[in-house]
């Protein structure tokens, strides 16, 4: 399941409000797994809007380009996706990674860890981070968060998701190279 709000939407919300829907959502929808920040959107499976946005997507390595079939129903079991501005662990992937404790001290300081659902939300700096290469700014909580949660992260070949997607091979190996600012 996918939802989304335009940003403009959350114009003059309290500070915190997105992060109080997604608490709400987990704990009426008890998931596996979520994550939240920024993302592209478009109607599922359409390859040319992904074709579009892939400068996007290398451009800005906080920006998420999901694909809820192709990702979810080939890895739901296996991990979860990778960081992102939220992120919730079920406590599988907790004990996973040592438990709370461990987690939260493995994170340190920028981070935000909520029990939620069972598990625990984490949030990865105060605000959504979205990275630019052209300017070298890189989304760092999300690189710190990537690293600790790599041993529960799926590792996914590219090359079938972005075979209808990337023309050549070297954009596909750059992209491979990109994701891995948000998934390692």
């Amino acid at each position: 399941m996918t939802f989304s709000i335009p940003l403009a939407d959350l114009e003059g919300a309290p500070r915190g409000a997105f992060q109080h829907m997604m608490k709400d959502w987990l704990e009426l929808l008890q998931p596996v797994h979520a994550y939240g920040g920024f993302s592209t959107i478009f109607p599922v499976d359409d390859r040319e809007a992904r074709k579009l946005t892939y400068p996007l997507v290398m451009r800005f390595p906080g920006l998420d380009q999901d694909d809820p079939i192709w990702f979810w129903g080939k890895t739901l079991d296996q991990g979860i996706k990778g960081a992102h501005w939220l992120v919730y662990l079920n406590p599988t992937h907790i004990a996973a990674l040592g438990g709370p404790e461990t987690l939260t001290a493995r994170l340190g300081e920028g981070f935000r860890v909520d029990p939620v659902a069972g598990g625990v939300l984490i949030q990865a700096g105060a605000t959504p981070q979205l990275g630019d290469r052209n300017q070298n700014l890189r989304p760092q909580y999300y690189e710190r968060l990537g690293k600790i949660l790599a041993p529960i992260r799926v590792v996914i070949s590219t090359n079938g998701y972005l075979r209808n997607y990337v023309l050549d091979d070297t954009n596909r190996r750059a992209y491979k190279g990109a994701c891995l600012v948000i998934m390692t």
